[in-house]
């Protein structure tokens, strides 16, 4: 694949600012890579098997996972802290 000058010229100034701006560096070199990230098999726990997830479905198992493992919080009770503003109502944000 043939660069020109414009591509080179670019890639130099990335290569350049690394220290200041990697994440344009890593942006650039996601967008060349050929191989894109994808989520492997997933288990399905209700059914004990893997399989590869159709568009939707990771979603969905996602949920269903992160659903079962957080606990709902009793927000009725939660603790107060301790006020660190001193200053007057006026003064507040």
């Amino acid at each position: 694949m043939r660069h020109s000058h414009a591509n080179r010229s670019f890639e130099k100034k990335l290569a350049k600012n690394i220290d200041k701006d990697h994440k344009s560096f890593l942006s650039y070199m996601r967008n060349r890579s050929t191989s894109k990230p994808t989520i492997g098999p997933l288990v399905d726990t209700q059914q004990g098997s893997t399989s590869q997830p159709r568009d939707g479905e990771t979603l969905e198992q996602f949920n269903e996972y992160f659903s079962s493992v957080f606990t709902a919080e009793d927000t009725k009770n939660l603790p107060r802290a301790k006020a660190v503003f001193h200053g007057s109502e006026d003064d507040k944000l």
